[in-house]
């Protein structure tokens, strides 16, 4: 990034000139001129790719809803494990993956304070005001 520039989200800012890089132009300077000062970092450009292919294929799925529903349906006839193990594959695509959470944490009503895992559940018991179960 040059000296005199500001990353404002993935656009840059040049102070002297006030010129606005935007993130698509970062992309194909990247892809142009690696070395260049404004290129973006390849986490960014994995980033962007990933985000840019979703947004397509959402759209795409979106205008043709019609058509994949009843390809779902003929699928159904003869097979309805099939007709969704596809649908999962649609949806698996275009949504995050949902990843298991667990925190780590002093229990005060342990001796020394010791530490113990938390799951998702156990933080929402807590949330909610409920015991958790030591069993």
């Amino acid at each position: 990034m040059p000296p005199s520039s500001t990353e404002f989200g993935r656009a840059l800012i040049d102070a002297d000139t006030g010129e606005v890089t935007s993130t698509q132009e970062r992309l194909q300077i990247t892809f142009n001129a690696p070395g260049d000062s404004r290129a973006l970092t390849a986490r960014a450009v994995n980033s962007i790719t990933k985000s840019q292919i979703r947004y397509y294929m959402s759209e795409i799925l979106h205008g043709n809803l019609d058509k994949i529903n009843a390809w779902l349906d003929e699928v159904a006839k003869d097979s309805p494990a099939k007709a969704l193990e596809l649908l999962m594959q649609f949806a698996e695509f275009s949504t995050p993956r949902l990843k298991a959470v667990a925190v780590q944490m002093s229990d005060p009503t342990a001796p020394n304070g010791a530490k113990r895992t938390l799951s998702y559940a156990d933080l929402e018991r807590i949330a909610a005001g409920e015991p958790l179960n030591d069993d």
